[in-house]
């Protein structure tokens, strides 16, 4: 299920890296609906399989921020409905929120058409793709992130969308296909997530190989932490859709 999210707001700057408030958001909504299911989000160390796209009309104005001048919307994506539910239920108890001290209240809650996919279709990232591996490093691991020029960021995309699968679907895939040939990198970004920064990914891709699996990258999101507004999807010339 897929959601646009309609905000108003008092013309304002924000900062850059506000993913963190939108995701407070979201598990504040899912938890004024459904404690159970929140509490499984919080506290399980298990991928969790929603996302949430960039805040848009929003304006980059160099250091002091992003301006908000008056509306701005994010899209919103889960394949478990007893997520996306809760999330919607939870916005009528939850309309508001803010984004370092500007308040920033709903207006509307559109729910888009859902989309088939064959086996194989063109992608566009609406927030950046994050991959990461881990490297030793002084005799210590540490985690890196992988660039789209490298060829183990396309590897652990493929792993990360086939564990995706097992864990929606409870099983694993058999006859696992997927492919990816990107067409171009936008750009690149940081991105500060609780007191770390990751550099992820804006980019155009096809993909191709069995089509529940990519659908599932397009619901759940694509690479790592989806939950904190990474690797959200639209398809090419899909309109409104997000």
């Amino acid at each position: 299920m897929r959601f646009k999210l309609t905000f108003s707001a008092k013309e304002s700057f924000i900062p850059y890296n506000y993913n963190y408030y939108i995701g407070s958001f979201i598990y504040s909504s899912i938890q004024s609906a459904d404690s159970n299911i929140s509490e499984y989000l919080h506290y399980s160390k298990d991928i969790k399989l929603f996302t949430f796209s960039d805040l848009k009309g929003v304006i980059p104005m160099g250091e002091r921020g992003l301006l908000i001048k008056d509306n701005c919307f994010f899209f919103f994506s889960s394949p478990r409905k007893d997520i996306s539910i809760p999330f919607v239920e939870g916005l009528f108890q939850n309309s508001s929120f803010h984004i370092a001290g500007v308040p920033l209240n709903l207006e509307s809650v559109e729910l888009l058409k859902d989309i088939e996919i064959d086996d194989s279709i063109r992608f566009r990232t609406i927030s950046p793709i994050c991959i990461t591996t881990k490297l030793n490093m002084d005799g210590k691991l540490k985690t890196w992130d992988l660039s789209p020029t490298d060829l183990k960021f396309y590897k652990n995309l493929e792993r990360n969308l086939i564990k995706k699968y097992s864990l929606y679907y409870g099983k694993e895939i058999e006859n696992c296909k997927v492919n990816f040939d990107i067409a171009g990198i936008l750009r690149s970004t940081k991105r500060k997530i609780k007191n770390t920064f990751h550099t992820a990914h804006y980019i155009e891709f096809n993909v191709y190989g069995t089509p529940d699996l990519i659908k599932l990258g397009y619901d759940a999101g694509f690479g790592e932490k989806n939950s904190m507004g990474f690797g959200m999807v639209k398809v090419i010339d899909d309109g409104d859709n997000g």
